[in-house]
């Protein structure tokens, strides 16, 4: 086993630890099993290629998941805002984007996805399909610039 190995069985226990919240022994060795499992079913994906830790800038991924966190926080309000008072405008958004990198685009729509009243139905080329599920500026070029603004440049090739 190589220190890369530990790294992702490390990663993926202190995930199910999060996600099951619980720290009994039975979870814990039902946590190593599945990490175990998931490196063996998956080794030849996860260890294909030659990867580096040292590649990842952790104050641009810090900066992100901020990023993120406080989107998520905005949007939840404004959802909340909007099923009290009733105003809910569905519409479908085009978002086009500037990232040309599958793992990019990736990242954006599942970050739109995160934050409530938003979700990504489908993805053509550089072009996600946005549902959103409150008002937005009548025009779609500036709806669409408002969904993609806060994380587009942050997944910029240069900056992850």
């Amino acid at each position: 086993m190589n220190s890369y190995t530990i790294v992702v069985f490390c990663l993926l226990l202190g995930f199910w630890l999060l996600l099951t919240q619980s720290l009994y022994w039975v979870d814990i060795v039902l946590g190593i099993l599945l990490s175990f499992l998931s490196i063996i079913l998956s080794k030849q994906l996860l260890f294909r290629f030659h990867f580096s830790f040292k590649s990842i800038k952790f104050k641009k991924v810090f900066v992100y998941l901020r990023t993120l966190w406080l989107e998520m926080l905005k949007s939840g309000i404004r959802m909340i805002f909007t099923i009290v008072t009733g105003k809910m405008h569905v519409q479908i958004i085009h978002v086009p984007t500037m990232l040309t990198d599958d793992f990019s685009i990736f990242v954006l729509a599942n970050s739109i996805t995160l934050t409530p009243g938003t979700i990504t139905l489908l993805r053509k080329g550089q072009t996600l399909i946005v549902l959103c599920l409150y008002a937005l500026p009548k025009d779609p070029r500036q709806a669409a610039k408002e969904i993609k603004e806060p994380f587009e440049h942050l997944l910029m090739e240069d900056a992850l």
